[in-house]
């Protein structure tokens, strides 16, 4: 699971203005997690993952700039964030409320499914070759999501996802969007190729 935010936008918080320690709630929901190392050691941990369930939390945030890479630090949060390329893509289009539900049913805000998939395709391409395990499995996720739309008669909202993608002032999306399109299957490969031609 993904928890992203966006940079320098506070969270609802305790009446009494104490911070939230995000780290020992976790802990408290789940005495199983703990901090993933990263490879870079200088770097401060930016994911938990239970010991029990198995279930990694990555902390994302926007970049500030494209080259953007070392964690940032929310106080208010105590906790260290990843900046992800096209963060504010992903979550700057209809979002939806829904529930995650388990032990406790969690309210959770989700991105449009459409940018979702989308994004999926383009970061998967940012992933090193040591990750391509991830990388199938991000082009996997995203070719589902394409075909759940596609299904459910969204093919528009891809389109409306599309043009975002291609109107955003930095970057260059579409290649990484072709390279993983390339390696989808099914109808899913054939209508996001047919986007990048049209």
């Amino acid at each position: 699971m993904d928890f992203a935010r966006p940079t320098g936008i506070s969270l609802a918080i305790p009446d009494s203005g104490d911070a939230i320690c995000v780290p020992e709630v976790m802990k408290e929901l789940d005495d199983s997690f703990f901090e993933v190392p990263r490879f870079n050691l200088k770097h401060p941990s930016t994911s938990m993952m239970s010991r029990k369930t198995k279930v990694k939390i990555d902390f994302l945030t926007i970049q500030k700039t494209l080259g953007d890479d070392t964690p940032h630090y929310f106080p208010d949060l105590s906790i260290p964030v990843e900046p992800l390329k096209f963060t504010d893509y992903l979550i700057g289009g209809q979002l939806s409320q829904g529930l995650l539900v388990g032990s406790y049913a969690i309210p959770v805000t989700l991105p449009d499914p459409a940018r979702f998939a989308l994004h999926k395709l383009v970061v998967a391409q940012e992933r090193t070759a040591s990750f391509q395990t991830k990388v199938e499995k991000d082009i996997a996720q995203a070719s589902e999501v394409v075909e759940a739309l596609l299904e459910t008669g969204r093919r528009d909202d891809l389109d409306l996802a599309f043009v975002a993608l291609l109107a955003l002032p930095y970057g260059s999306p579409k290649a990484s969007l072709q390279k993983s399109a390339e390696r989808m299957r099914g109808v899913a490969k054939q209508t996001v190729l047919a986007m990048l031609a049209g």
